[in-house]
C-alpha cells in the first residue's frame, strides 16, 4: 500500500515549568547556594544547548539557572510510550547562587556551564555538581561571557564597566583585559570560530576587534546606520557562522535597530541584512542552527522568526509563511558573488514567522541535530518513529561495484548513512520488505524508521539527522518556555490507531501535547505567568544618560 504523507507541521510539543513552585526537583539536583531568586520577575533572557544536545540551561529574572535533560536512550529504554516531548518534566539541575538577572550563558564542550549576572559575577557550574565551582568578579554587570572555541581553560566576559577580560579557569583570575576605547560599555562578545580573535559589541552600536592574543586592539567598525556614530543601537548579539572554512569566516551581529547583519570577517563589509523582528530595547539576539542553514531570532511582538542562509525551496519552515521560491545555490556561491548583485539584494526582509508567545519573546534557538538523533534512539519519540529515511534510487556499492543488485546506499545528503557491516542484512530486509511488507515505499524510495529497528538495522537509525525534524526553543517576557516541532512524520492512512486519529488533529500550532501522549492531555495549555516589571534596556539607557 503506498505510503502517504502530511506536508510538515509546526506543533508545541512541551512547555517547561520554570516558573517558581511549578516544577519539584530532588534536593540532589538543588545547588547548595543561597537562594537569591526573584519569585516576582520571571523573564527569561538566555537559553543554551550543550555542546551534544543532551542538556537545555535556561536563565533570566529568577536568577536562577534552571538545566533540562533530553530525553535519551538510557532514560526510555523500554517504557513503550510514545512522546513527542524532547525533555524531562522536571530539570537535571537547579543552580542558585546569583542574587540578581542571569544575562548570558556558555557551555563548554565538557559540559561546564558559565552564567553571567547582573550581580557583577560570573559563575562556574558542571552538569555533574550540584554546587558553583568558582565565582568570578566583576566590577558591574556581566552582559556576556562565552568559552573559548578551541580551549575550555579560557573564556571571555564583557562588562559594563567598558573592559573585556580573558579568564584562565584553572588560575581563577583574568589573563589579558582591555578597555573600549571612548567608554564604550560593553554588551556582546564572541570569539571567531578558530579563536583568535575577540569581538566586542557596544551600547552606541560599534563592533571591536582584538587579537586573542594579549588582547590587542586590532580594529573596529560600526553597525550603526546613523551618520553620528555616537547614537548608534545597542548590539545585543554576537555569534560566528558555524561550517565556514578559516579566512571566509562570517559573523552575525544582533542589534536593538531591529536588524540582524551577517558581516564577512575578511574585509568587515556587511553581507546580508535581515529583517522581521522588533528588538527595540531587549537582549534579543539571533542564532545559527548547528549546521548554519538557518537563523532564528526572537521578537518585542511575540513571534520568531526563521530566515533560510542559503537559497532553497525547500525549506520545512515554507509551510509558516508563503513566499516566493528562489534558485538553487550553495550557501556560499551567493555570498561569493555578492559584488554582481545589486545592494538592495543585501536585505533579507522576509522570514518565515510564527507567533511563538502572547508577550515578547526574547529567546528563541535550534536544538543541535544531536538532540534529534538522542531522541530517535530511545524508540519512543512519536514523529522519529514515523519518518521517512530517503535513500538514492540509484546507489553505488563503497567498493565500487555499481552493478551489484546488493550494493548498499552511499552516504550522501541525500542517503541513508549505512555502515558496510549492515550491507548484507540491509539488503536481505529490503528483498522481504519489497516481497510483501508495507514498510519500504520503493517508488518513493522511503525507509520507515521504525522499520529499521525491526530489520535490527539499529545503526543506520543512529547516524540519521533527521534534517526536515527541527526543534526550536523560545521564552518569552512572562517566563514562558515552548518547544517547537516540526512534524516531519508520515505514515499509511489504512493503519492509523484510534490515538493516530486524536494526535494528528493535535498536531496543529499553538496546540501543547504532555507527555506521554494521551487523550485527555492532548489540548491541554498553560497558563501565564505573572508580569515582569524589570526592563534591562531601560537600566542601559539611564547609565547611559547618567554618563
Amino acid at each position: 500500500m503506498k505510503k502517504k504523507s502530511r506536508d510538515p507541521r509546526l506543533v508545541v510539543a512541551q512547555t517547561l515549568p520554570t516558573l517558581p513552585g511549578s516544577y519539584t526537583v530532588p534536593s540532589e539536583t538543588l545547588s547548595d547556594e543561597t537562594d537569591g531568586s526573584n519569585p516576582q520577575h520571571n523573564a527569561i533572557w538566555t537559553m543554551k544547548f550543550s555542546k551534544d544536545g543532551r542538556y537545555l540551561a535556561t536563565g533570566g529574572q529568577s536568577a536562577v539557572v534552571l538545566v533540562w535533560k533530553a530525553m535519551s536512550e538510557a532514560d526510555e529504554q523500554g517504557k513503550g510510550s510514545e512522546t513527542i516531548s524532547v525533555f524531562d518534566k522536571a530539570p537535571a539541575r537547579v543552580y542558585r547562587g546569583h542574587s540578581a538577572d542571569i544575562l548570558d550563558l556558555s557551555w563548554s564542550k565538557t559540559k561546564f556551564l558559565l552564567s553571567s549576572s547582573m550581580d557583577k559575577t560570573v559563575r562556574l557550574w558542571h552538569i555533574t555538581r550540584q554546587e558553583c565551582l568558582c565565582v568570578f568578579k566583576h566590577l558591574d554587570f556581566v552582559t556576556s561571557v562565552v568559552f573559548h572555541p578551541r580551549d575550555d581553560r579560557f573564556f571571555l566576559s564583557g562588562s559594563l564597566d567598558c573592559k573585556i577580560r580573558l579568564w584562565s579557569i584553572p588560575e581563577k583570575k583574568v589573563t589579558f583585559w582591555n578597555e573600549a576605547p571612548d567608554g564604550n560599555m560593553i554588551t556582546a562578545v564572541g570569539f571567531t570560530l578558530d579563536g583568535k580573535t575577540v569581538c566586542a559589541g557596544s551600547y552606541i552600536g560599534q563592533c571591536f576587534f582584538y587579537d586573542t592574543d594579549g588582547l590587542k586592539y586590532n580594529t573596529q567598525m560600526s553597525v550603526s546606520e546613523s551618520k553620528n556614530p555616537k547614537k548608534g543601537r545597542k548590539i545585543t548579539g554576537i555569534e560566528a557562522m558555524p561550517g565556514i572554512s578559516a579566512g571566509d569566516e562570517m559573523l552575525l551581529i544582533t542589534s536593538n535597530d531591529s536588524k540582524v547583519r551577517l558581516y564577512n570577517m575578511r574585509d568587515k563589509s556587511m553581507m546580508y541584512k535581515y529583517k522581521g523582528p522588533e528588538n527595540g530595547s531587549m537582549q534579543i539576539r539571533a542564532s545559527f542552527s548547528d549546521d548554519g542553514q538557518y537563523i532564528i531570532c526572537g521578537s518585542e511582538d511575540g513571534s520568531a522568526y526563521v530566515w533560510e542562509t542559503k537559497q532553497s525551496s525547500a525549506s520545512p519552515f515554507h509551510h509558516l509563511l508563503s513566499h516566493e521560491p528562489a534558485e538553487h545555490s550553495t550557501r556560499l556561491s551567493g555570498w561569493l558573488k555578492r559584488g554582481e548583485r545589486r545592494v538592495h539584494e543585501k536585505l533579507r526582509h522576509r522570514p518565515d514567522h510564527f507567533e511563538a508567545h502572547d508577550h515578547a519573546t526574547t529567546v528563541a534557538i535550534f536544538a543541535p541535530s544531536k538532540t534529534r538523533m538522542a531522541l530517535a534512539r530511545t524508540e519512543n519519540d512519536w514523529i522519529f518513529n514515523r519518518t521517512p529515511i530517503h535513500y538514492p534510487p540509484n546507489t553505488v556499492d563503497p567498493q565500487g561495484d555499481s552493478n551489484n543488485e546488493d550494493a548498499l546506499p552511499t552516504s550522501t545528503q541525500s542517503a541513508l548513512p549505512l555502515s558496510p557491516s549492515t550491507s548484507s542484512s540491509f539488503v536481505q530486509a529490503f528483498l522481504d520488505f519489497q516481497e510483501g511488507r508495507s514498510s519500504i515505499d520503493s517508488q518513493a524510495g522511503v525507509v520507515y524508521a521504525s522499520e529499521l529497528y525491526k530489520a535490527g538495522l539499529r545503526d543506520a537509525r543512529e547516524k540519521f539527522t533527521y534534517p526536515d525534524g527541527h526543534i526550536i526553543v523560545s521564552a518569552d517576557h512572562q517566563g514562558e518556555v515552548k518547544v517547537w516541532r516540526i512534524d516531519c512524520s508520515a505514515f499509511d492512512e489504512g493503519k492509523r490507531s484510534a490515538n493516530d486519529n486524536v494526535f494528528s488533529h493535535t498536531l496543529t500550532r499553538h496546540r501543547s501535547v504532555e507527555a506521554p501522549f494521551d487523550t485527555e492531555h492532548a489540548f491541554s495549555t498553560q497558563a501565564h505567568s505573572s508580569k515582569s516589571k524589570l526592563n534591562f534596556g531601560s537600566r542601559l539607557q539611564a547609565r547611559q544618560h547618567a554618563k
